[in-house]
């Protein structure tokens, strides 16, 4: 029953944000292209947790796998990196919390997606941008591994975690900069 209910929340939150409803084509097109699907229903899987690859031509680019423990479920939600973040799959958590507590009514009305891919693609052009970052990285002669990572095709299993939380206003300020700057709290960080 929990499950369920779990699963009937992640739907909704699915319907109501167009970029988790979205899938990318590219083979026979002149370029790249997003579609936005009204209602895709989303992929359940009952199985072990081991990662596969994403197919990005289905909608919603979040998977989710299930797995019998004795008398409990484990649920992995897997979101593609193209259609979030960590701050994507924290708000889904918070709206999938106030679906089920019956609060629906204080989610925040959705951002069309759109808005955001007319600003980038309205934007800088092509060649503003590689000149950006030419100017910016156009030195760099060794490989940018992230804390010195080079080894990108292991099973994830000596990856960590950590997290520290900001102070209420030191948040808001975050929050208030990314909307001022047209980007998200995420971006700013990145």
């Amino acid at each position: 029953e929990n499950l369920d209910g779990f699963l009937a929340a992640l739907q909704t939150v699915i319907d109501r944000h167009d970029v988790l409803r979205t899938s990318f084509h590219w083979e026979g097109l002149p370029q790249p292209v997003q579609v936005v699907h009204r209602r895709p229903a989303l992929p359940l899987e009952e199985s072990d947790e081991s990662v596969t690859r994403m197919d990005l031509t289905r909608a919603p680019l979040l998977r989710v796998r299930v797995t019998r423990n004795g008398g409990h479920w484990r649920v992995a939600v897997h979101l593609h990196h193209l259609a979030g973040d960590h701050s994507t799959l924290a708000r889904i958590r918070e709206e999938i919390g106030a679906i089920l507590v019956g609060r629906p009514d204080l989610l925040p009305d959705p951002v069309p997606y759109r808005d955001m891919v007319a600003q980038a693609m309205l934007g800088l052009s092509e060649a503003e941008h590689e000149e950006f970052f030419t100017g910016l990285l156009g030195d760099v002669e060794e490989p940018c591994a992230p804390y010195g990572v080079l080894d990108v095709h292991g099973d994830g299993s000596d990856v960590a975690e950590a997290e520290i939380v900001v102070d209420a206003g030191a948040a808001e300020q975050i929050r208030a900069l990314a909307r001022r700057e047209g980007v998200s709290a995420a971006s700013l960080f990145h």
